[in-house]
């Protein structure tokens, strides 16, 4: 009985410890919440475009996010989506029948900010081909 009472003790203490390094492993920091007012650039890649700027509003409710873009002022796109550990995964829906979506990673670091890549295959709107994104709450 002696030598399984300390035994015992060392799996309880080890078991302590993993279970306190999970809850504590977080690699992304505390999840950025990304509703604001928005303004950022975008640059279509492919094909080679200049870059623009676009303006939108976001609203985040749980890992849930909503909302509305502006590109340019020629579009609006309506915005559906998830922010899941700072990953944003979203669709814009255009007025002109388009669908684009972006994909990036938000931050909570210096103010929230955002940033990845887009693609919208549709051939129509402003966010037509591929690209990359960018933008800050304001």
């Amino acid at each position: 009985m002696r030598r399984v009472l300390p035994a015992l003790i060392a799996v309880v203490a080890v078991v302590a410890v993993v279970a306190v390094l999970a809850a504590c492993n977080s690699s992304t920091g505390p999840d950025a919440d990304v509703t604001g007012t928005w303004s950022g650039t975008w640059v279509t890649t492919i094909p080679a475009g200049p870059t623009e700027p676009w303006s939108g509003t976001l609203a985040q409710s749980g890992t849930a996010v909503t909302g509305s873009v502006s590109c340019q002022g020629i579009e609006t796109y309506t915005v559906t989506g998830t922010n899941v550990q700072n990953t944003l995964t979203l669709v814009l829906v255009g007025t002109l029948a388009d669908t684009a979506r972006f994909n990036g990673a938000a931050s909570a670091n210096n103010g929230v900010s955002a940033s990845g890549t887009f693609n919208d295959n549709d051939g129509a709107g402003c966010f037509s081909g591929y690209g990359s994104w960018t933008g800050k709450v304001q």
